[in-house]
């Protein structure tokens, strides 16, 4: 098999070991052809390429009686050595062939089958992301009448509209909503566009741009001008909860709100993984992830030109991914209570909002203190 295909026959062999030296030499190879032809930056493509070629020149360590998980953690090991770029990964294919799925029953079937033949999504894919509810792991309302939204994940945005949708109409009335991308590590480069697309007014304005080496072109996300279900708006604020684990499309998305200036980041410095690119096929049951777009950003103002690669996106207000989201909360509180007490109603249903937001701002501050004091490390939100 040719470096240049990228499957392999269904009745191929995949075998738990590498096999033969031949065959650790064949793997180290097509990595170095896609390095050399496909890597986003040539100049890096060609230096990485270089230092497999040197180590592999009578140094290289693996042995091909290691297993393919192990031999796949080395190659990482050495590919960490010689670049910078987390996207740069060797991945073992063979999940489905050591623990095969179970067979989806008759209504997942259905709801798998119109995200394929609708949607364009792969079957194996369609069916993970509507097992992992297209992302979106958490959406409620806390005390003071601030929203919380977590999302883990972005699948294709073709995916997303009847989620997104039921999310934000859940959120629709509350003052100030928090959006949690602390365990985010990436996925479609289009969907981060469209999250913040219900936090803007109605437009297509530009967000990233991305030039891809192996078809030589440029491409460029946009704002959606109209989206499903209700928007946000952009009137209420929005605090974005970020961690060292936050990567990839989930920077995207930090990126962008920060550049817009509508998100006031929280948490640590995200990860710095700002390109984009494609598995290619190095052996059987083994692929090598090849960043082969290098992305900027386009909106308007002192972030425009820049990426986030290899520096991440720094926080408006740093402190550590635990302390995130009781920081975020606490300055919601300190805005909707004021909200709240000067409201229109006058039911006891008012007083009993206005009382729990307190309660809630009260157990941040205490805790905070008792954290600076050393009395205690754990956040409200854990608690």
């Amino acid at each position: 098999m040719t470096v240049s295909e990228t499957a392999v026959p269904a009745t191929a062999e995949k075998p738990a070991f590498v096999g033969s030296p031949a065959a650790v030499q064949s793997i180290i190879q097509n990595i170095i052809t896609h390095l050399e032809t496909k890597y986003c930056v040539p100049s890096e493509g060609n230096a990485i390429a270089a230092g497999l070629r040197a180590k592999d020149n009578g140094e290289f360590p693996y042995s091909h009686n290691q297993s393919l998980p192990l031999l796949a953690d080395l190659l990482n090991e050495e590919l960490a050595r010689l670049s910078n770029d987390k996207h740069l990964q060797v991945v073992v294919r063979d999940e489905e062939i050591l623990n095969p799925k179970p067979e989806p029953t008759e209504e997942k079937r259905e709801q798998i089958t119109h995200a394929v033949v609708n949607e364009g999504s792969g079957e194996d894919w369609a069916e993970d992301y509507l097992n992992f509810n297209n992302g979106v792991t958490e959406v409620r309302v806390l005390d003071g009448n601030i929203g919380y939204l977590r999302i883990d994940l972005f699948p294709g945005s073709h995916l997303l509209g009847d989620t997104y949708a039921a999310a934000f109409q859940l959120l629709s009335n509350t003052l100030g909503l928090i959006i949690d991308m602390r365990f985010n590590g990436g996925g479609d480069e289009n969907s981060p566009d469209l999250l913040l697309s219900y936090l803007m007014p109605p437009s297509r304005l530009p967000t990233v741009s991305m030039r891809d080496r192996t078809t030589n072109t440029t491409t460029t996300g946009h704002l959606y001008s109209v989206v499903p279900g209700k928007r946000y708006g952009a009137d209420r604020p929005v605090w974005v909860l970020t961690s060292a684990r936050t990567f990839s499309a989930a920077e995207h998305f930090t990126f962008c709100a920060k550049a817009s200036g509508r998100a006031t980041i929280v948490g640590e410095n995200t990860a710095g993984g700002g390109r984009s690119g494609n598995y290619e096929w190095i052996h059987p049951r083994m692929d090598i992830f090849i960043p082969s777009s290098v992305t900027w950003g386009e909106l308007r103002g002192p972030l425009k030109g820049k990426d986030w690669e290899g520096v991440g996106v720094a926080p408006d207000v740093a402190c550590t991914a635990a302390e995130a989201m009781d920081v975020a909360w606490k300055a919601g509180l300190e805005v909707s209570i004021p909200a709240l007490e000067s409201g229109g109603g006058k039911s006891w249903l008012k007083g009993r909002n206005v009382n729990k937001a307190k309660a809630a701002l009260k157990k941040i501050e205490e805790a905070a203190a008792a954290a600076a004091a050393g009395r205690v490390d754990l956040p409200v939100e854990a608690q």
